[in-house]
């Protein structure tokens, strides 16, 4: 599978490229970040359009495996810069504009400057082997989330930016 930035979801078999559209229940074509979960379904980013998941098992085109995530299901923002799964199988939503997302297969929890975190645009995350998420943000360096507070790592601690892409 590829993400693409104006042409939407594709699949390669090994021999061809297929390109999904609306047809196939794809109704966004800024693709922003995909990911495989654990379990095999397809979750992808969008650019306005929130997160759209796919089981794997049904394509191509069965509608009815199309799940959306939403401003109206709870997210913070539809602008979706990466999608995460930790190591406990958590989803993780990056976003322009509202912060981070965590969805546990049944729960989504919004963090924003309620919660500590004081940017609200997140690039990008990854995960140490300790468990901590790392954070880029526009604006405001890198950001360790330890699943309770987060730390903040800036210019003034010596990062060379505060903008922070991956």
């Amino acid at each position: 599978f590829g993400a693409t930035d104006g042409g939407g979801l594709i699949r390669f078999d090994g021999k061809i490229f297929t390109r999904f559209s609306e047809r196939d229940g794809v109704t966004t074509l800024n693709v922003m970040s995909l990911i495989e979960d654990k379990n095999g379904a397809i979750w992808w980013g969008t650019f306005g359009n929130g997160i759209k998941k796919m089981n794997k098992k049904n394509l191509p085109g069965n509608k009815t495996s199309l799940v959306d995530f939403s401003v109206s299901e709870g997210l913070s923002s539809n602008k979706i810069m990466t999608v995460f799964e930790d190591k406990s199988g958590n989803l993780w939503f990056c976003t322009e504009g509202g912060g981070l997302g965590k969805y546990d297969g049944t729960h989504l929890i919004n963090y924003t400057e309620k919660e500590g975190l004081f940017c609200k645009t997140i690039t990008s995350i990854a995960e140490d082997e300790d468990g901590n998420l790392w954070l880029g943000t526009l604006g405001a360096g890198v950001c360790k989330f330890d699943g309770k507070q987060f730390t903040y790592y800036t210019e003034q601690q010596g990062l060379s930016n505060n903008n922070v892409w991956s």
